[in-house]
């Protein structure tokens, strides 16, 4: 009922269209999820918890603040890469104009593949 009552609240501008957009992504990015409750839905204009990853935490050492947003970048730049490409993995290589063994790494690294 949490994700029906959130898609619920917004008014949907961009029509079914982006209502479909927006709970394919849901499903990309919830390969875990046995009901659609579990689904991690990102609505138009709201906040994420993707949003979190690219934070500046400025009371951290210069290093490690870097370290942690460069981390939410790559984190987040695959996995709407992946969605785009419906997770064929050369697809987005191509697209990302990375070698896919270098991509795959990458989505290792993350906990993506």
């Amino acid at each position: 009922m949490r994700v029906i009552a959130a898609c619920q609240r917004d008014s949907w501008p961009g029509n079914v269209r982006e209502l479909r957009n927006v709970l394919d992504r849901a499903l990309a990015l919830s390969p875990e999820a046995h009901s659609f409750d579990q689904l991690r839905i990102s609505l138009p204009g709201e906040a994420s918890r993707e949003d979190d990853e690219l934070l500046v935490r400025t009371l951290l050492p210069y290093a490690e603040a870097k370290q942690l947003l460069l981390d939410g970048f790559e984190r987040r730049y695959l996995r709407d890469l992946l969605v785009r490409n419906d997770g064929n993995i050369s697809a987005a290589g191509r697209e990302a104009q990375l070698d896919r063994k270098h991509l795959r790494s990458l989505l290792r690294k993350h906990g993506l593949i």
